[in-house]
């Protein structure tokens, strides 16, 4: 009876114990992933600090040579309690400067902000930074100029834009005079290499041009809340309830947690049994056949005559 006993808190103990490894794993299964995905933003681009101004107060432009080729780049912070109203006067702003947009990346979780990058010709940049600043709803918290001379990259540029098209030419004289197929191929894979990379230093001129045409100016909008907290702290009386009911809550959801943990044991716990009830016998039927018939058995002592009032001969030797 004993150890039958022992044998039935083996197997609720192991019970309880996979219930709860199951329950566990299955939450985890289950429960919700709180990660939020990140949005790259674009940085504005930055300059030697020798060639930087800072400061809320400055919007002269550089005073750039005629001969330099210098790409000329802005970046405002901006705060505002009335975002749709400032966002309305910006946009507005942006159309009549014929500005383009080529960055828009906005975030409504908690308060809106956005993050816009405007281009605007060049020989408007700076009055249009001014007239941000003449929006009412709009307050400008941080404002920096920057410039980088690419002066040399873009002769170096043009210089190998050239070379490669004076080449362009040798090649296409030496393919007029040519009347061997072999070379014919040979020359139409050079001239058709010498092409492709004509082509892409035209891009890339082109994107340097349209950089030192146009400002970039970058602009990050906050917006700010006007509302002023007027949290209390709760009576002790509904700290009492409230703690009260989430308490029958989680015993609740435990014990539910508990039977879909067990569920999820079952098969687990049933090999275990079937294996402790197995193990449990096989001890038992080698516990018989080897230990119990070799272990010595106590002998019976005689009840002597004494006990019935009848002396031995034992019994007057002793006394």
């Amino acid at each position: 009876m004993k150890k039958n006993k022992i044998l039935l808190l083996l197997l609720l103990l192991g019970l309880i114990l996979a219930s709860c490894g199951s329950s566990n794993s299955s939450y985890d299964k289950h429960a919700p992933s709180n990660t939020y995905e990140e949005v790259a933003q674009t940085p504005a681009e930055s300059a030697p600090e020798s060639m930087r101004t800072e400061g809320i107060d400055s919007t002269e432009d550089l005073n750039i040579p005629s001969d330099r080729k210098v790409i000329v780049t802005y970046s405002m912070t901006m705060e505002t309690k009335e975002y749709d109203e400032s966002m309305k006067e910006l946009n507005a702003l942006i159309n009549s400067f014929n500005g383009v947009r080529t960055y828009i990346q906005e975030d409504n979780y908690n308060t809106r902000n956005i993050n816009l990058a405007v281009s605007i010709p060049r020989d408007k940049a700076t009055e249009f930074v001014d007239e941000i600043g003449k929006i009412e709803t709009l307050v400008i918290k941080d404002k920096n100029l920057s410039s980088e001379d690419v002066t040399d990259k873009y002769t170096d540029t043009e210089l190998r834009l050239k070379t490669l098209r004076e080449k362009l030419e040798r090649l296409n004289n030496l393919q007029a005079e040519q009347s061997e197929l072999e070379d014919l191929l040979k020359l139409e894979n050079e001239i058709t290499d010498t092409i492709l990379e004509i082509e892409r230093i035209e891009g890339s001129l082109k994107s340097m041009d349209s950089k030192i045409d146009y400002t970039r100016i970058n602009i990050t909008l906050r917006e700010i809340s006007s509302v002023v907290s007027t949290y209390t702290r709760p009576a002790f009386g509904n700290r009492l309830s409230t703690a009260f009911a989430e308490s029958i809550d989680n015993f609740i959801y435990g014990f539910q947690e508990l039977i879909i943990g067990i569920i999820y044991a079952a098969p687990s716990l049933l090999l275990f049994a079937i294996f402790i009830a197995i193990a449990f016998f096989v001890g038992r039927l080698i516990y018989r056949k080897f230990f119990k018939n070799k272990m010595p058995k106590s002998p019976v002592q005689p009840k002597g005559r004494r006990e019935y009032g009848i002396k031995t001969e034992n019994d007057d030797k002793s006394e």
